[in-house]
C-alpha cells in the first residue's frame, strides 16, 4: 500500500494535534473537554486518606493526612465539622471529593467519591 506524501503530512499533523491536546489534558488541573479536575491539599495522599478510620480524633486525622484545604460547617446534618481535602478548580467542575465528617471531635464518615456538579 503506497500512501502519497500529502496524506502522510496530514496524518503527522493530526497526530501532533492529538498528542498536544492529550498533554494539555494531563498537565492542566481542569479538563476543559470533559469538565472535571481536582485540587488537593498540600500533604494529601490517597493511601493516607484511606487509612483514616471511624472514631479517630481531629488531632489523629491531622497527624495522618495533614491540614485540610478548608474546614466547612455542615448545614445539612448539623454536625460539628467537615474537613475538605479536595476541591473544584472552578465552581462548575466535576471533581474527586475527599471529605472527612466529624461529630464531637471524632470521625463519623469519610466521603470518597466523584462529585458531578
Amino acid at each position: 500500500m503506497n500512501v502519497n506524501w500529502k496524506s502522510r503530512c496530514y496524518l503527522i499533523v493530526a497526530a501532533c494535534f492529538g498528542l498536544g491536546f492529550g498533554l494539555l489534558r494531563i498537565l492542566l488541573p481542569y479538563d476543559f473537554v470533559f469538565g472535571f479536575g481536582t485540587v488537593y491539599s498540600a500533604d494529601y495522599s490517597e493511601s493516607r486518606f484511606d487509612s483514616i478510620a471511624h472514631g479517630m480524633t481531629t488531632n489523629e486525622v491531622e497527624a495522618v493526612v495533614g491540614r485540610p484545604l478548608k474546614k466547612l460547617p455542615d448545614r445539612w446534618y448539623g454536625l460539628a465539622d467537615v474537613w475538605a481535602y479536595s476541591d473544584q478548580p472552578n465552581p462548575v467542575a466535576n471533581y474527586r471529593r475527599r471529605w472527612i465528617i466529624f461529630k464531637d471531635g471524632k470521625v463519623i464518615e469519610k466521603l470518597k467519591d466523584f462529585w458531578v456538579d
